[in-house]
């Protein structure tokens, strides 16, 4: 596997773990949930969990050279 792809999942994977932690950090901000830092962090892993998995599934579709 060459680096290029590499580095594009983690920064995917990255980004959604980011945006993830945020949105949970206004949620608890605004509504106290979740309360330990724990939880967000472990949902945070599945926001960018997501993510990644959304890029692997764009990627099977969208054949090289429709998109890109």
């Amino acid at each position: 596997m060459t680096q290029r792809p590499l580095f594009d999942y983690l920064s995917t994977f990255g980004l959604g773990y980011f945006f993830g932690l945020g949105a949970l950090a206004l949620l608890h901000y605004f509504t106290t949930w979740p309360a330990e830092y724990q939880d967000a962090a472990l949902l945070a892993i599945l926001s960018g969990a997501g993510a990644l998995g959304a890029r692997l599934y764009n990627r099977r579709v969208v054949r090289p050279g429709d998109g890109e």
